[in-house]
This record gives C-alpha cells, sequence and structure tokens, in this order.
C-alpha cells in the first residue's frame, strides 16, 4: 500500500487520467484506501486549481498569524505605557504590601497561615491559625463568583444602604459555613484560586474590587455595557432584518459595535474586531454567541477583551488624572476646587462642564466653601468610588454603512 500511495502520489502531479486504478483501492485496508481516494480526488485538479487552493490557504494562515503578531505588539506597547504611568503614581518605591497582597504573592498549595485578626485585615478573612486550602477549579471558582453576586444582589434589592462586598462576604461565607473552620478555609480558598485564575476578566474584576483598587460600581457598569451591547445588536438585527434572526452580517455587526464603542481610541476598536474576525471568522455572526459561556464559564477573546478593555481604560484614566492632579497641587499636595478642574481639564480636554460638574461634585463631598482642600490621594480615592469614564475626543459622526437584508422579509 506504501509503495502504491508513493506511485500515485508521484503520476498525481504529473496529472495523469488516474480512474484506471480505482479498482485497486479494494485491495487496500480502510485506511490506506480513503487515503488513495485523496490522492484520486487531488490528481483530478488541475495544477492551476490546486495551487489557487493552497495559495487561499496560505494567506488564511498568513492574516491569521499577522494578526496574533499585532495583537501581541498592541498589548505590550499598552503595558510598556501603562507600567510606566504606574511607576510613577501607583507603585512608589517604598510602599509596602499589605498582609493580603503578601498573601496573594505566594502561591502555598495545602495550606496556609492566616492573616490574623487585625483591622486592616478583610473582614470575612480575620481568623487565626492554620487553614487549608481547597484547591478550587477555574469553574468552581466563577461559579462561587456569580453566586455571590447574585446572593449581593438580592441582599441590597430595595435597600438605601448596601454593605461593600467585602462586608457582604462575611455574612455570605457564615451562612454557608457556619463552622469557623470551614469558613475560614472557604474565604482563604477563594483568594487563593482568585489570584491563580486572576488572567480571567471576571476573576480579574471581582479581585481587584476585594482589594479595593476598583469601586464595585466597575461591576455593574460592566453588566450594563455587555447588556446595551446585545441590546443594541438585537434592535440591529430587527431594524435591519425587519425581525429578529438572531444573525448579522460583518458590516451589519461592526457598525452595531461603533455605536457602542464611541470613547474607544481607534487602535482599541481595531483590536477587537481583529479578536471578532479570529473567533467568527464567517459572513454571518450569531451575535448572541459573542458573550456565551461554556460550560467552564470561559467567554470568547471578543468578550475577554472588552472587558479587559473596559477596565484598562478606567485604570490610564484615574492615572492620567492622578499625574494631572500632582501637578496642579499646591506645594503640600494639596487641591482645591478649581486646582482639581484644571486636572480634569489636563487629562481630559474635551471633558463636559456636566461630567466634570459630578467629579468635581464626588472628590469634595462633605467639604464645604471654596477654600476647601484636600490630598491628590483623597481625590482619587473618592474617584475610585464610582464609574468614571474619559470622555470621547470628538463627537462620534462614524457614517452608518448602508445594509441590506440578507434574509426574506
Amino acid at each position: 500500500p506504501r509503495a502504491a500511495a508513493m506511485i500515485l502520489t508521484g503520476l498525481s502531479s504529473l496529472q495523469e487520467d488516474l480512474s484506471p486504478l480505482q479498482p485497486l483501492l479494494g485491495k487496500f485496508s480502510p485506511a490506506h484506501s480513503h487515503a488513495l481516494q485523496e490522492q484520486l480526488a487531488r490528481a483530478a485538479r488541475s495544477n492551476e486549481q490546486r495551487f489557487a487552493d493552497l495559495s487561499g490557504e496560505l494567506r488564511v494562515v498568513q492574516r491569521r498569524l499577522s494578526n496574533r503578531e499585532d495583537r501581541v505588539a498592541h498589548l505590550e506597547k499598552e503595558t510598556e505605557a501603562l507600567t510606566r504611568k504606574l511607576e510613577h503614581v501607583s507603585l512608589k518605591a517604598g510602599t509596602p504590601l499589605t498582609p493580603l497582597q503578601k498573601f496573594l504573592a505566594t502561591e502555598e498549595e495545602g495550606q496556609c497561615v492566616a492573616l490574623g485578626t487585625a483591622a486592616n485585615i478583610p473582614a470575612f478573612l480575620r481568623f487565626k491559625g492554620k487553614v487549608k486550602i481547597l484547591g478550587f477549579s477555574k469553574a468552581q471558582t466563577e461559579a462561587l463568583i456569580k453566586e455571590i453576586w447574585m446572593d449581593k444582589a438580592a441582599a441590597d434589592k430595595g435597600k438605601k444602604q448596601t454593605l461593600k462586598l467585602t462586608d457582604h462576604l462575611v455574612t455570605f461565607f457564615k451562612r454557608k459555613h457556619p463552622s469557623e473552620v470551614d469558613n475560614a478555609e472557604a474565604a482563604y480558598s477563594m483568594m487563593r484560586a482568585l489570584s491563580k485564575f486572576s488572567d480571567d476578566a471576571d476573576v480579574e474584576l471581582f479581585l481587584t474590587i476585594i482589594l479595593g483598587d476598583v469601586s464595585e460600581e466597575v461591576y455593574y457598569e460592566q453588566v450594563e455595557l455587555v447588556g446595551e451591547i446585545n441590546e443594541t445588536l438585537r434592535l440591529t438585527d430587527e431594524k435591519v432584518n425587519k425581525r429578529v434572526t438572531g444573525l448579522l452580517s460583518k458590516e451589519q455587526l461592526h457598525a452595531a459595535l461603533l455605536s457602542c464603542f464611541s470613547t474607544k481610541k481607534p487602535e482599541r476598536i481595531e483590536q477587537l474586531f481583529r479578536m471578532l474576525e479570529d473567533e467568527f471568522p464567517v459572513d454571518e455572526v450569531e451575535y448572541r454567541k459573542l458573550f456565551e459561556e461554556d460550560e467552564d464559564f470561559n467567554q470568547g477573546e471578543f468578550a475577554e477583551a472588552v472587558k479587559d478593555q473596559n477596565l484598562v481604560e478606567r485604570i490610564e484614566y484615574l492615572t492620567d488624572l492622578e499625574l494631572a492632579m500632582h501637578d496642579h497641587a499646591n506645594e503640600e499636595g494639596q487641591l482645591d476646587i478649581s486646582r482639581a478642574s484644571k486636572a480634569f481639564q489636563q487629562a481630559d480636554p474635551t471633558i463636559s462642564k456636566s461630567m466634570l460638574k459630578v467629579y468635581i461634585a464626588r472628590c469634595f463631598k462633605g467639604l464645604k466653601g471654596n477654600k476647601a482642600v484636600l490630598e491628590v490621594s483623597a481625590a482619587i480615592s473618592r474617584l475610585k468610588k464610582g464609574v468614571i469614564k474619559k470622555s470621547p475626543k470628538m463627537k462620534v459622526t462614524t457614517p452608518r454603512p448602508v445594509v441590506k437584508s440578507s434574509h426574506p422579509k
């Protein structure tokens, strides 16, 4: 069979008529027969056809490789720029790590020593002694995160004053694990898993909220963003196809998504569209699948990138604001309303008067009089407690392409 296959391969390159050799196929095992069938089918095509097929396959591979190389280069560039800013502001030399940050920096498995009961330890982690680490899987971790958010939403419903996430975790774990030891095991195992799987956008956001790096509002903002995108796509589908079909062409999809990304940098929109093309290399997309999860609660690259960008853009804006505030602070490192306003206008030149008023009010809440001042760190801390977004560089007037329905009315 091996010799016959070599002969057929050689003959196929000469474009000979191999149909008389078809009866030979029955002499070989099914596996060899299938291989020979492929050789015969390939031989029946002209050199031009085979060259065109291979050229097409090569272009696809080259495009995918180029997209991935572009993506890596873009992410490296963003990481480098953000790291430089953080070195000046958030990661100043000599800033000591908190006990919780030290715990997360280790990779102890099996068991660990609890952080104690000091006031600087989150209440749900206050415990003395050794704690068993249960080794949650990624699926278990994401399922737990979803359970906690659902539990908190039920607890917050109808209340004007709600608990912070870290305070809610105290009641959540106590209710699930009445034993103090079991309670501590579950809480510390969750934190270890959050650190281990923090490359996932949902896990990372949950961890940063617990650490106090971002406000809980960012989670609700992200949920709202995904909901707005899904609703925009559904309305676009209904408009162009006269009914909800669940499908949009790439052109229709791009036009709808652009309306949701009015504040994004062009290179970030390009990055999202490249990921969309890699994930859905088809002419029409089932748009409900953009944020769909698998059985392990994983989402595709596009969905992860949308959430990652949302968090990165918030951090970038706060970092730019902190730098600008230091530029405009007085010699004591303090800001009044006038200095803070100038800092906002430096970091965000197109900020509207109404948004500036909202952010200034958040910074100086509870401080009376035009002579009220506060430290830069206090201003940033107050801004983190709510949603904060940089203004678009200009009013978005992206022309919508004329789209025609590809579905029967």
